[in-house]
């Protein structure tokens, strides 16, 4: 290839990638998701500009950051539960998936914001775990810190359909954590808060159990989104 110029040779490595280059994706990419954009621009203009090898490490690095991003930081939804009949509300944290050590400051600081803002420090706070299927040491570390701070500030805190894989890990740091096997029987948790007039993480409820993930539910007629 000595002899060969070199804008011959570029024509060539053109021609040879030019099928490489999936240019049909970038319209569905924006329709769907613009941030998914974010790597492919990036790795393309460093490729380009910088050099292959440098474009294509730092078009996965970009794309490793997102994916971690959006692991350590999962959506917390918070409502407000009206009062009605049998208990006189409360504040529901729905965590979207599970809680690892990259999510667990994350998680908690949810979790203590809604007790001390919506919760106002002494509304019962319910935690529904519905989407965690699994904990490691440091998010059972996490919930050990937010039910002791919630102990000291005699603020109920309950958690709702907590996994007994779950549990079990939370439970080894933390065994006066309350749970309630399901949506259903929440409201005597709260009845038995309300009647002792304390918080009702140092007593354990009588009669919990835990039930399959199949039959806890969620309530619906009685919550507004904040």
């Amino acid at each position: 290839f000595k002899y060969i110029p070199k804008a011959s040779l570029a024509a060539i490595i053109i021609c040879a990638v030019m099928h490489m280059l999936d240019y049909e994706i970038l319209l569905p990419l924006w329709r769907s998701k613009k941030m998914d954009l974010l790597p492919f621009i990036i790795t393309f203009l460093f490729c380009l500009f910088w050099g292959l090898e440098w474009g294509i490490l730092l078009g996965i690095t970009v794309n490793l950051a997102m994916l971690l991003y959006f692991i350590a930081t999962p959506k917390v939804k918070i409502t407000s539960v009206i009062p009605t009949k049998q208990h006189n509300g409360y504040v529901l944290v729905t965590p979207s998936h599970g809680v690892h050590y990259p999510s667990t400051v994350h998680v908690r600081n949810a979790i203590r914001k809604a007790g001390l803002k919506e919760g106002v420090g002494s509304l019962p706070l319910v935690v529904d775990c519905t989407f965690l299927e699994t904990a490691d040491y440091t998010s059972a570390k996490g919930f050990k810190c937010i039910v002791e701070e919630f102990f000291r500030r005699g603020q109920p805190l309950i958690f709702v359909g907590m996994k007994p894989s779950v549990h079990r890990t939370v439970g080894a740091l933390e065994s006066d954590i309350r749970v309630c096997p399901s949506f259903e029987t929440l409201h005597l948790a709260l009845r038995e808060c309300q009647e002792n007039g304390s918080s009702i993480n140092g007593d354990h409820l009588h009669g919990s159990v835990f039930v399959d993930a199949t039959k806890v539910t969620t309530p619906t007629s009685d919550t507004r989104s904040q």
